[in-house]
């Protein structure tokens, strides 16, 4: 009848969270809720509950409904900027389990609650800065030790790549990196705009920013 999914995009300094409920049925469906508070969710490490999205947060005590049409979607988009109390969680392995919290569907009360899990990985690198214009640039940011992957960088145009991927000059008896990059001036002249990344060894975006020209 409906689904329930989770979709993540761990960069380097916050995580993209996409909260997903579909209706899956030939027809249109209601979902009623008790308050505000459409889903919860909580972050997980392999021993114990490092964030939860409700807790500190204050919900309207009203009725709320949402109406979803056959192969409709409603989806909740938010980031998490990796702490907890304040302090950033350290690089890792975190698992992400969310809750749909209806009281009825179609006006059909019962255990309507649904739950969706995902897994992803903190980057090891993080507060990452870019000084520099006109084709000289600084890159620097923070390593957490003991690093036990690699990342590499590139630069595009958003349809062509400049710098093809290179690894990030990272020592693991470091806490922090610094990476100069050279551009031709031809290059910048050719481009209105360039893009400098950095992937992960899963070819995943950690970090992504336009060049200053």
């Amino acid at each position: 009848m409906i689904s329930w999914d989770v979709k993540l995009r761990p960069y380097a300094d916050h995580l993209e969270i996409n909260l997903i409920v579909r209706n899956t049925s030939d027809q249109p469906i209601q979902l009623e809720f008790p308050t505000s508070k459409f889903y919860d969710f909580s972050i997980m490490d392999d021993k114990k509950e490092v964030y939860r999205f409700s807790k500190g947060r204050y919900f309207l005590q009203a009725f709320q409904y949402i109406n979803l049409g056959s192969g409709e979607e409603k989806k909740w988009t938010m980031n998490w900027d990796y702490k907890n109390k304040g302090e950033r969680v350290a690089a890792g392995n975190y698992t992400l389990i969310a809750t749909l919290l209806p009281s009825k569907i179609d006006n059909m009360q019962g255990k309507n609650q649904l739950v969706a899990k995902q897994a992803f990985t903190i980057p090891a690198i993080h507060d990452i800065q870019i000084e520099g214009s006109t084709g000289n640039y600084t890159i620097t940011g923070i390593v957490e030790q003991p690093l036990n992957e690699r990342f590499y960088y590139t630069v595009d145009d958003g349809h062509r790549l400049i710098v093809a991927k290179r690894i990030m000059p990272i020592s693991k008896d470091s806490n922090s990196f610094e990476l100069s990059l050279q551009l031709p001036l031809e290059i910048m002249s050719q481009n209105e705009s360039l893009i400098f990344s950095i992937y992960t060894e899963k070819d995943e975006p950690a970090f992504i920013e336009r060049l200053k020209k």
